[in-house]
């Protein structure tokens, strides 16, 4: 049985599979210029995407990159070492979130897994979701189609079809929202 987030039953916890990933579009803008200033240097980088799980759903909140003494960066591979790792998810727990996706790239337009993706994931938990990112993120996404995106599953990593990841992944449209209050607005009720 594929599950995932954590909920607790009567002490037991039971893991339930992800089926929406809902990504403010701020994150992804965000993400691209974070990993394609390392892409300008023709290496390869990688950001953790932080967030909540509402059961069946997340919202991707947070972007993480790793930049500890033990993280290198490469032509062909980042290493994100055990401190930095532990790091993460110290400031994750913190903000009362949990890493929800991997974000890398890759040098050349394949978003295929290679076995170092598959063997060095930051997660190691079924359902854990891995997009590739292709050309050193040098150019902004138009569609999450045009990203690989892998999921952990109990026999190894699947690529997902392009319809799968259309399904599961949803950028969000986002800006600032301000409200102004009218004139008479009554704030004795808040």
């Amino acid at each position: 049985m594929n599950r995932e987030a954590p909920s607790r039953h009567g002490g037991a916890i039971e893991r339930v599979r992800t089926e929406r990933f809902w990504i403010p579009r701020f994150i992804l803008d965000r993400t691209w210029q974070i990993l394609r200033q390392d892409g300008w240097n023709r290496v390869e980088s990688t950001v953790l995407w932080g967030g909540r799980r509402f059961d069946k759903e997340a919202v991707v909140m947070a972007v993480l990159y790793p930049c500890g003494r033990d993280v290198s960066f490469s032509r062909g591979l980042v290493h994100v070492g055990p401190d930095t790792t532990a790091e993460m998810g110290r400031v994750l727990r913190a903000n009362e979130m949990t890493g929800l996706i991997q974000v890398h790239t890759h040098p050349g337009s394949g978003v295929g897994h290679s076995p170092t993706d598959d063997n060095f994931s930051i997660s190691s938990a079924e359902g854990f979701l891995s997009l590739v990112w292709p050309e050193y993120a040098h150019l902004p996404p138009k569609a999450i189609a045009d990203f690989g995106v892998h999921r952990l599953e109990p026999k190894g990593w699947r690529r997902l079809s392009r319809s799968e990841a259309g399904a599961l992944l949803h950028v969000v449209e986002s800006e600032s929202f301000v409200w102004v209050p009218e004139e008479g607005d009554d704030f004795d009720r808040f």
